[in-house]
């Protein structure tokens, strides 16, 4: 895929997160407990989470006792996804980035190694 056609297709995602958040359903929960189980240790260091959205992956992944760093292009993603970690209190947890994936220098890790990266579900 050319640059510009991935940037026309990031781009899609700055506008209506609100609604991304009302309509899209969440996924069930024993989904995530289910990768927690079969995970085991490998989520025990730090996770990261490219494309995180609204948090629909986030959120149920930090339920589970995992430490996120997400890296999201969206900054109105990104607000969403930031209200809903503070209203359940998991602000300390997850700590956010507006970039893209293509942004992250891999030699220049976001502040701490990873244990596995997380890529979105849906």
């Amino acid at each position: 895929m050319r640059p510009e056609e991935m940037t026309r297709r990031a781009k899609s995602f700055e506008r209506g997160a609100t609604e991304y958040e009302q309509l899209r359903p969440e996924f069930p929960e024993a989904l995530f407990a289910s990768i927690r189980e079969r995970a085991g240790t490998r989520l025990s260091g730090r996770v990261l989470e490219v494309g995180a959205g609204t948090g629909r992956a986030t959120l149920p992944l930090v339920r589970t006792g995992v430490a996120i760093d997400v890296v999201e292009p969206s900054a109105e993603m990104l607000s969403v996804l930031s209200d809903r970690l503070e209203a359940e209190g998991y602000s300390d947890r997850v700590d956010l980035r507006r970039a893209t994936f293509e942004d992250v220098d891999p030699r220049a890790p976001l502040r701490r190694r990873h244990s596995r990266p997380v890529v979105p579900l849906g």
